[in-house]
């Protein structure tokens, strides 16, 4: 199983991606997302909004029923012939933006950053073909997109709250490997 291959596949999702038209039109239009495969820095003032895609967690299942995975007989050492197994992962994408205090749109447009980044992860190919980069193995992604859930103003405690935006996005998505 690959945790590295499906945040880069996230990444690939959400990297550069670009506004709706009418944000787009704004005086001054958010840059285009900045997607990253790493742990939120949650103290840093960026430039363009930003999405810091890393595992929350995840659940490793040979359950016959769930996406057809499932070993019979099961392997007796690690690559011997074996069946699928299924992993979901939960994925966690922290998004930030830096505002102005000063821009009358702020408040309805990091909403509209929200909605398109889901809209983005909705159009997700299913399934979809991963490689681990360590390894070479190949496994399949399925359902992206399918549940996501959010949280908005996560940091509203610390210092910088004045500054940014942030919401916190965890989305399940099932790897089905062979195993």
């Amino acid at each position: 199983m690959t945790l590295v291959a499906s945040m880069q596949y996230i990444k690939t999702l959400l990297d550069g991606l670009e506004w709706p038209q009418g944000m787009q039109q704004l005086p001054s239009p958010p840059g285009a997302l900045q997607a990253y495969v790493t742990s939120p820095i949650v103290n840093i003032t960026a430039s363009a909004p930003q999405a810091y895609i890393w595992f929350a967690r995840g659940t490793e299942n040979r359950d016959s029923a769930k996406y057809g995975a499932g070993t019979v007989p099961r392997a007796n050492y690690q690559g011997g012939p074996s069946g699928t197994k299924a992993v979901e992962h939960q994925i966690a994408i922290y998004v930030t933006w830096p505002i102005s205090p000063s821009d009358p749109n702020m408040s309805t447009v990091f909403p509209g950053m929200l909605d398109a980044i889901r809209a983005a992860l909705r159009a997700s190919t299913d399934p979809a073909l991963i490689t681990d980069p360590w390894t070479g193995e190949q496994s399949w992604l399925v359902d992206v997109g399918e549940t996501i859930s959010y949280e908005m103003d996560l940091w509203a405690l610390i210092e910088q709250r004045l500054e940014h935006w942030d919401a916190l996005f965890t989305v399940p998505v099932v790897e089905v490997i062979y195993s």
